[in-house]
């Protein structure tokens, strides 16, 4: 199995993700670069401030859009500190039938996504951005609707 790992935030951290890397290693598995595909990636987060909260869901959405065949696991701070918020953002993106990601990369774009299904399983994705003074909450809703709409005629199509 091929295991990618990212880590955000301290030292503690860094001390803990060379530790799982070391025994996925042990047990034979392939450790890999974050950016590289893997069967498993492990986001090794942080939550000291609201930015490292942010960054913690971006790049537990980065690793399923790279994979998303992959498990995604979030370890750390953020997924101790506040495994409801987490829950929340992943069964409401499910709910939606997309998902949204604000300020992305720390930069004034925000994104609206929704997942394209070729024989039940995620073949791809749609997505739309644009600077994120222009989004507001209900323009999120609107676009992320026709998104959801347009991948689920893509996805009918590709079945």
């Amino acid at each position: 199995m091929r295991v990618g790992f990212l880590t955000l935030g301290c030292k503690v951290n860094s001390y803990e993700t060379e530790k799982m890397k070391i025994k996925f290693e042990e047990q034979g598995h392939t450790v890999v670069a974050f950016e590289e595909k893997a069967d498993v990636y492990i986001v090794n987060t942080c939550t000291v401030t609201n930015i490292a909260d942010r960054k913690s869901r971006q790049m537990l959405h980065k690793a399923k859009k790279m994979n998303p065949d992959a498990i995604v696991v979030a370890a750390g701070c953020y997924a101790q500190a506040d495994t409801e918020k987490l829950k929340e953002d992943i069964l409401g993106a499910k709910r939606r039938g997309y998902s949204t990601d604000y300020r992305e990369g720390d930069i004034e774009v925000s994104c609206v996504a929704a997942p394209i299904y070729q024989e039940g399983k995620i073949f791809g994705a749609i997505s739309l951005a644009g600077l994120y003074t222009t989004i507001d909450e209900e323009e999120t809703k609107r676009r992320g609707k026709k998104i959801k709409d347009t991948a689920e005629k893509i996805s009918e199509i590709l079945s």
